[in-house]
């Protein structure tokens, strides 16, 4: 058994491939860093791609990007929906969201778009089927939203994963707020944040 890892050992491999391994390691320990430090590299339909500065623990404003842990059916959703992977599960998945509502404003979502405070939200339109083709759950609401508690929606993708869909979230369901650094539209032009 000794003389199989003998032929392990770290000196039997090629150059190139210790090089790839080494690099492979800083990768994974500057992410890691990133990410503990609040920096958020986002790629998809949630908020404009770009980086964000994540403020743990601050309570997002109405127009601030909330960081939304995604928990219970939230989670469950999108991973049967293929939204995000089932071997992500339980591993701190965070979501970033525009605020559209909080406490005191009334919120309405119906099949023919989302109201807050009576204004109808431009481009506020509700998706019969996602990228899949399946039907998706809508959350109709038609209440005052309750202390601590946020309607998030997408104002950068009509095919985004939010309140539309999975409803008003808590104030334990989101980690902080999310400043963005450096954004990139979706005719990938440069933003200001």
């Amino acid at each position: 058994m000794r003389k199989h890892f003998e032929n392990l050992a770290l000196g039997q491999f090629p150059r190139w491939l210790k090089i790839v391994i080494f690099f492979a390691v800083i990768a994974f320990m500057a992410i890691y860093a990133a990410k503990a430090a609040g920096l958020r590299v986002v790629g998809g339909v949630s908020a404009p791609n770009g980086v964000y500065w994540v403020e743990n623990g601050v309570r997002p404003s109405r127009g601030d990007y909330a960081v939304l842990e995604l928990s219970g059916d939230i989670e469950k959703l999108a991973i049967e929906r293929g939204y995000i992977l089932e071997e992500w599960h339980g591993e701190g998945q965070e979501l970033i969201k525009l605020v559209a509502g909080v406490a005191g404003d009334h919120v309405k979502v119906t099949s023919e778009g989302v109201w807050i405070n009576g204004e109808r939200i431009e481009d506020g339109e509700i998706m019969s089927h996602d990228r899949g083709g399946r039907p998706v759950p809508l959350a109709t609401v038609d209440r005052e939203l309750a202390e601590g508690e946020f309607f998030l929606f997408s104002t950068f993708s009509e095919i985004a994963f939010d309140s539309r869909y999975f409803g008003i979230v808590n104030r334990e369901t989101i980690n902080g707020r999310a400043v963005p650094l450096y954004t990139r539209n979706q005719n990938n032009e440069r933003t200001e944040p």
